[in-house]
């Protein structure tokens, strides 16, 4: 068995943490976001492989016990929002800083 989680934020959302970003918000949706809108189920089945879709932790740890018991392989998708994962990430990371400054 082959178990694959697929992150799918649409494309293109490690840019968001270039200087780029910052600019032109259209010039930077078109250049670097990148926007595929692609239907991994279809392309999953296509391959003759099973498709799940993922939206909570549970449901996640569920899916790859139900994958590995499988013969073929098994494709996760976690759809996740580009822009809320950055902003998470920045209050982490400023969270660390403070407390490796010793705040």
């Amino acid at each position: 068995p082959l178990v694959i989680a697929l992150v799918n934020n649409n494309g293109g959302s490690i840019f968001r943490h270039l200087p780029i970003a910052d600019g032109d918000p259209e010039l930077f949706r078109r250049r670097f976001l990148a926007p595929r809108d692609l239907d991994f189920r279809k392309i999953t089945e296509a391959f003759g492989a099973e498709w799940r879709g993922v939206e909570t932790r549970e449901a996640f740890q569920k899916e790859i016990a139900a994958g590995f018991g499988r013969s073929g392989p098994t494709v996760l998708e976690i759809k996740t929002d580009g822009e809320r994962s950055k902003r998470e990430r920045e209050t982490i990371w400023a969270a660390a800083r403070d407390r490796l400054a010793g705040g």
